[in-house]
């Protein structure tokens, strides 16, 4: 049994409790960090917008951003967990911002008319 402990350690696939209490508690303050940290980074990128889809994109892009960044962490700590951690899929593009339509003079003129107020019949 020691023997096959020895081993183990020789490969690298043990390791002290208290390099494991350290490492893990490395990543709950950096986790913390990253996540409290996505919703001032993403605030001003969502002021102003209106269409719920753009939102959600942008919101998920900054999650993924927070996500990659902990991935990251993760594998510079634990450089056994390099090969086992793969990065998180690339996210989707996100939609166009489109400007609003101007209106030109001839969708003016196609528009409604004006209303006008009818003679009274005396």
């Amino acid at each position: 049994m020691r023997e096959e402990l020895e081993l183990a350690k020789a490969r690298g696939e043990v390791m002290a409790v208290a390099d494991m209490e350290r490492i893990v508690s490395d990543l709950v303050i950096e986790t913390t960090a990253r996540v409290m940290a996505t919703a001032p980074r993403v605030a001003p990128k969502v002021v102003g917008e209106s269409s719920r889809n753009l939102v959600q994109a942008l919101i998920e892009k900054g999650l993924r951003e927070s996500l990659q960044g902990m991935a990251d962490f993760t594998r510079k700590l634990i450089p056994a967990a390099a090969a086992a951690v793969a990065p998180p899929p690339a996210p989707p593009p996100l939609p166009a911002k489109r400007a609003p339509a101007k209106r030109t003079p001839a969708k003016r003129a196609r528009t409604k008319p004006a209303r006008t107020k009818k003679p009274k019949a005396s």
